[in-house]
């Protein structure tokens, strides 16, 4: 990949549980990093665990904590090297051999091979510690310029949508709402939540020029998340882009139009998503 000051591509997917949010690639190792220095009950604040992680992977980063489920870890990294690591709050109580993996993992990404299936466990096992959420009670189908039903309902005609028709009960769609948060170098353009079974998009995509094409296309995409079982690979890690999925999405008719429309609207998208919250 290479070094860009362009936005990435916005991401959509429900996708993994943790994901890089730059273009620029991993780091490599600094020669000099050393291991964490905390216990197995140690209570992170951002300020320690940005310490920790900077010294393994050899690069400055900023840490925050949230309360992202769907993505627990989020990562960024700007041109001249900073990395910005935002983390589900459970993140406190990570063991140091957690953080090692994490570290591992922002240097390499899927290359850290057992250190990123070990974080894939810990991701899935604090997540589900985390207890089931109810739904929010603020929910809008229908919004300013687009209809999320109505786009549903077309689908429901569209052959080539065919792996979503069946789904029953049908998810919860829905507008999410803007963050407070303004987006760096990554979208969340929308999302299916399997607990909750709850598809939601990026409030920013009810917009008069945000083409019907494209909204259709995420409502399809999410859906779809909602209608296939995630993969996994031949080391038992999670894909939820993996092949199977993949054929159904590139043989719905909206595709090709949608991924041409986001190409050459990156800006847009992130001007749109950073005027609301």
């Amino acid at each position: 990949m290479a070094n860009s000051e362009r936005p990435p591509s916005p991401q959509h997917p429900a996708g993994p549980l943790f994901a890089f949010a730059d273009r620029s690639g991993p780091a490599a190792p600094h020669p000099g990093a050393g291991r964490p220095a905390a216990d197995a009950t140690a209570a992170w604040d951002e300020q320690s665990l940005a310490k920790a992680l900077a010294a393994l992977v050899g690069a400055p980063i900023e840490v925050a904590f949230g309360r992202a489920r769907s993505y627990p870890v989020q990562a960024t990294r700007e041109p001249g090297g900073q990395r910005h690591v935002r983390l589900n709050a459970f993140f406190r109580h990570a063991p140091p051999q957690t953080v090692e993996d994490l570290a591992a993992w922002l240097r390499s990404g899927n290359r850290a091979g057992a250190a990123a299936g070990r974080l894939d466990a810990y991701l899935e096992q604090s997540v589900a510690a985390l207890g089931k959420r109810e739904l929010p009670r603020r929910r809008v189908t229908r919004g300013r310029v687009h209809d999320l039903l109505a786009l549903h309902g077309e689908l429901g005609q569209d052959p080539t949508a065919a792996p979503v028709h069946s789904l029953d009960p049908l998810p919860v769609i829905s507008f999410g709402r803007f963050s407070s948060r303004k987006p760096r170098r990554r979208l969340l353009l929308g999302s299916y939540d399997p607990e909750r079974h709850w598809v939601r998009l990026h409030p920013l995509l009810d917009d008069e020029r945000i083409p019907e094409l494209f909204v259709r296309f995420l409502l399809f995409h999410e859906l779809l998340h909602a209608a296939l079982p995630s993969e996994r690979d031949s080391s038992g890690r999670i894909r939820h882009h993996g092949p199977h999925f993949r054929q159904h999405e590139n043989a719905y008719s909206g595709t090709a139009a949608a991924h041409e429309f986001e190409r050459k609207n990156q800006p847009l998208l992130f001007r749109l998503a950073r005027r609301g919250g």
